[in-house]
């Protein structure tokens, strides 16, 4: 879909790159496929493409907000439900920013063609993030995971550095619905190219079964989740398996398809974050900055091919479409497999530097 009244749009906010450093300075963007794989070297403030006018206008209140969460965030200060609920907007905005901006940079080389804009995935699927902290006060900004073949088929997780913190960040259809208690999927296919996938949604236990996600996370400061009603049972709650106590007390915002805020702690359950409540989100495990370009990129990596296996099942495609997507997850996956290898190779900060 071609943005309507176009204007631009900085997929990394001039405020964040503000934050982090000089916002003249460049920064590597992957590699150009196109011309000889060449290393796409630009400044930060250049990383920007054509976006709807009226959308720029919604996200600017976004950031606004985002900034001012950003700043507490680093200097170890509380934010309640209502500001991690918003951070969890920016992050579905980025990252499908970042989704979007790397398709349009590779649109001659890629086979992806999307149909939507960002305002269309925000708040619309399951979202966590896992926040980790550097031991030491340098400035810097990086995203990982963007520039990988199961990224562009499936925008669901990356990571983005910000000073001494690291982001850890993903969201899809019922994530870790079933195991927070909420209604989940028994059965769900792919119904073809543009069509909606199928769910036959049943009832959730109304219990919080450790871990949410059944893949290994890496010990943080803090992990945050936060289940969302599926957009097709939003318009007709009280017919829907959504309709039960337990989701209207675990919801920020029942009516609007917006679930309470959850975090775990090292060593901790998982609570409930009470709307009256505020947490910090830092914590006492800190790591060397070297130590974690292998450690991050590696989750990453590894969750984006978890996540491509969770997929629906596509057994009601045509033979041609099965295939390909065989294929195409199978080329995908063996891409991030190669990544992992030299990041167990310890060649992990220019493979870090590259996705």
């Amino acid at each position: 879909m071609k943005p309507a009244s176009k204007t631009r749009e900085h997929i990394i906010p001039k405020w964040l790159i503000e934050l982090t450093g000089d916002q003249n300075r460049e920064g590597f963007f992957g590699y150009d496929m196109r011309n000889n794989i060449k290393e796409r070297v630009f400044s930060f403030k250049s990383f920007q493409f054509p976006a709807c006018k009226d959308c720029n206008d919604i996200f600017s209140k976004l950031e606004n907000y985002t900034k001012v969460i950003i700043e507490k965030i680093l200097k170890n200060q509380f934010l309640n439900s209502y500001e991690i609920d918003i951070l969890l907007d920016w992050f579905d905005k980025v990252r499908i920013g970042l989704w979007l901006g790397y398709l349009y940079l590779n649109k001659d080389i890629s086979v992806i063609l999307p149909k939507f804009h960002i305002i269309q995935r925000i708040a619309q699927k399951d979202r966590m993030l896992a926040i980790y902290e550097f031991n030491d006060n340098l400035k810097g900004l990086n995203f990982i995971g963007v520039n990988t073949i199961c990224f562009e088929f499936l925008p669901s997780c990356f990571a983005l550095a910000i000073n001494n913190y690291v982001f850890f960040n993903s969201s899809c259809d019922f994530l870790f619905a079933k195991r927070l208690g909420f209604p989940y999927p028994v059965e769900s296919y792919l119904l073809g190219e543009n069509k909606p996938v199928f769910f036959k949604i049943t009832i959730g236990s109304g219990k919080i079964v450790s871990p949410l996600i059944r893949k290994k996370i890496e010990k943080s400061s803090v992990e945050i989740y936060q289940p969302i009603i599926h957009t097709e049972f939003r318009d007709n709650l009280e017919q829907s398996p959504y309709n039960c106590d337990y989701v209207k007390k675990n919801s920020l915002d029942y009516n609007e398809g917006i679930g309470s805020i959850f975090f775990k702690r090292i060593g901790n359950k998982v609570y409930k974050l009470k709307e009256d409540k505020e947490i910090v989100l830092s914590g006492s495990k800190k790591y060397d900055r070297i130590q974690s370009w292998k450690m991050i990129p590696k989750q990453v990596l590894e969750f984006q091919n978890f996540l491509i296996d969770t997929e629906p099942s596509d057994k009601l495609l045509s033979v041609d479409q099965i295939n390909a997507r065989k294929s195409n997850k199978k080329l995908a996956k063996k891409f991030n497999k190669l990544l992992i290898d030299k990041l167990n190779k310890n060649n992990f900060y220019n493979v870090a530097n590259s996705v």
